[in-house]
């Protein structure tokens, strides 16, 4: 038996306790008990202010691999034009070395 007032209530039958902090949960026990589906996969979104700082870090700390970067490589850089000629000669040395495994192996 159900009362009349149970029937015509504007609250909903999932939300058993009627308690505000509780709302949450006891649609979420519905959710499941209907779907199966749980809110496990669920990911907690970041506040903005937190999000800001996790950004400062993350640009503080690629700031600081680049100038080590800097450090290492010195101030005389290789151009691109260089880097090529130096990858041809390598390329060039590196068939020779083939070329002359390959003989001493036949």
């Amino acid at each position: 038996m159900v009362s009349e007032e149970a029937i015509i209530a504007q609250r909903s039958p999932v939300l058993y306790s009627g308690a505000p902090t509780e709302r949450t949960l006891e649609q979420n026990l519905f959710k499941l008990l209907l779907t199966g589906i749980d809110d496990s996969a669920t990911v907690e979104v970041q506040k903005p202010g937190d999000k800001k700082v996790a950004k400062a870090a993350k640009i503080e700390l690629l700031d600081e691999w680049i100038g080590k970067l800097d450090e290492q490589l010195g101030e005389d850089v290789a151009d691109e034009d260089e880097i090529n000629v130096q990858l041809d000669r390598l390329d060039n040395s590196s068939e020779g070395l083939w070329d002359r495994l390959r003989l001493a192996q036949s």
